[in-house]
């Protein structure tokens, strides 16, 4: 893959700079369209496109026209440990102006100033977005993130939604993976996330507390896997429970759901008592709530749910400070989680995971570490 640099700081109205370490490229307005300008198609391997100062912004959107999951494009800062990052104005439109490029991969990339309608990162597949951040700002309806198959969401800070209308932070599809991400104080009353046939693990979510959305914020959709999560609903820390946490309605069939903490919601799994499609849910095992005015929707069907197993009402928070912002698990949830191998009777397995998105370890750690 061809490198090629460019320094935000470089103040030239047309243009400045060779597109080298030594000498990047420069511009005013719309650099990174310039840098790739400048390049001219895909290459043979793809492209990386490296930010050695500064920020980046656009007035139009990106057009990346044969970049592939086998000739990828990517932007990231020189220095790759999140001690340097890009700020990056969007101004107010898409991100890139086709939904058919696959191998679109970010890194370190804090987004701001998002179309204010329709889908602002689109992609067809194969992408990596990792370590950024989104402010939603002006950002009134349509989806943050639409990755496709196969791609990683990771590490990433949803944060000041401002939706309206409709629309999702991230849309996955299948074989894809959103890990370690902080969906920070949900406002909008509707559908937040979409996991068909693809792992949801290790979120925070937290939920403004006029947050009052009663049919789900997360919808797994077919295969969808949601496994040690942290929902804080908007009765959390002593609030008045309000709202659904994940739904599952009726002929999206076979999730897994394990190992996640929800508080402060009216419902955590609302599974649609209407079903005439049996393994909604083929494994609900583990959970942990507090704070919450009912688990699962009673009126499903029995046969909605296969494997429904340990999952356990707390008297109390699970959770190390909610007021402070401090997500940790305490004792009530470090290593309570269900341990799946011990449907495996040939394994001897005596530690059990832990509850939740963060310091999912399988030993403990010592008391003078978590606190």
């Amino acid at each position: 893959m061809a490198e090629y640099y460019v320094d935000g700081t470089i103040s030239s109205a047309s243009g400045t700079g060779s597109g080298t370490l030594v000498d990047p490229w420069g511009k005013d307005d719309d650099l990174l369209a310039y840098a790739i300008a400048q390049v001219g198609g895909s290459g043979t391997h793809g492209h990386e496109y490296i930010v050695v100062d500064g920020n980046l912004n656009a007035t139009a959107a990106l057009v990346l026209s044969g970049y592939s999951y086998t000739k990828p494009i990517t932007v990231r800062p020189l220095v790759m440990d999140g001690t340097q990052r890009i700020a990056y104005d969007g101004g107010a439109v898409k991100f890139q102006n086709a939904t058919n490029i696959s191998g679109i991969n970010t890194y370190f990339v804090d987004f701001s100033n998002m179309v204010t309608s329709g889908t602002f990162f689109d992609c067809n597949g194969r992408s990596n977005i990792v370590g950024c951040s989104f402010d939603g700002t002006g950002k009134l309806s349509g989806n943050y993130l639409d990755v496709g198959v196969n791609s990683v969401v990771m590490g990433n800070h949803f944060y000041n939604d401002e939706r309206t209308g409709s629309g999702l932070f991230v849309y996955l599809n299948s074989g894809s993976m959103a890990l370690g991400n902080f969906f920070d104080n949900i406002v909008r009353h509707h559908y937040d996330l979409y996991t068909r046939g693809s792992e949801f693990r290790n979120n925070v979510m937290t939920y403004d507390s006029g947050y009052a959305y009663n049919t789900g914020s997360v919808l797994p959709i077919d295969s969808g896997k949601v496994d040690n999560n942290t929902f804080i609903g908007p009765g959390a820390g002593g609030g008045t429970a309000a709202a659904a946490c994940i739904y599952i309605p009726n002929s999206y069939e076979v999730n897994h759901i394990a190992n996640n903490y929800f508080e402060g919601f009216a419902l955590c799994i609302n599974v649609s008592t209407t079903s005439t499609h049996p393994y909604l849910i083929n494994q609900l095992v583990g959970n942990r709530y507090h704070n919450c005015n009912n688990f699962v929707e009673g009126g499903a069907p029995s046969d909605s749910i296969i494997l429904n197993e340990e999952n356990e009402e707390l008297s109390s928070t699970g959770l190390v400070d909610i007021s402070s912002a401090d997500y940790r698990p305490n004792n009530l949830l470090i290593n309570q989680g269900y341990d799946p191998f011990a449907m495996v009777n040939a394994i001897t397995n005596t530690l059990r995971p832990t509850i939740g998105a963060l310091e999912n370890r399988i030993a403990a750690p010592r008391v003078r570490d978590l606190y």
